[in-house]
């Protein structure tokens, strides 16, 4: 979510699933979704990894944040900031 700059004004979905072996490796598999907000455009990409640690998984995350911007998620970003400031400024325009 840091690599998207998420947060509540960030149309991002993911869902995750953690498995391990007999052997106690264990595997993230994450899929996430960001969606423009008008609906319109999505990218949904998955990647899956083996996890040892926290960090580990914090590492797989951002790869798939990368990903996800490597296939159009910064278009849907670079939106979502460009209404954020309008409504900024609008808000800033009413109280002055």
């Amino acid at each position: 979510m840091r690599v998207l700059e998420g947060g509540c004004s960030v149309p991002v979905g993911i869902s995750s699933n953690l498995t391990g072996d007999p052997s106690g490796e264990k595997t993230l598999q994450m899929t996430c979704t960001v969606t423009a907000l008008d609906g319109g455009f999505q990218v949904e990409q998955t990647i899956e990894g083996v996890v040892n640690s926290g960090e580990d998984a914090e590492e797989l995350g951002k790869r798939l944040a990368n990903l996800l911007i490597d296939h159009g998620a910064g278009r849907v970003l670079d939106d979502v900031k460009r209404d954020r400031e309008a409504k900024q400024a609008k808000v800033q325009a009413t109280t002055q």
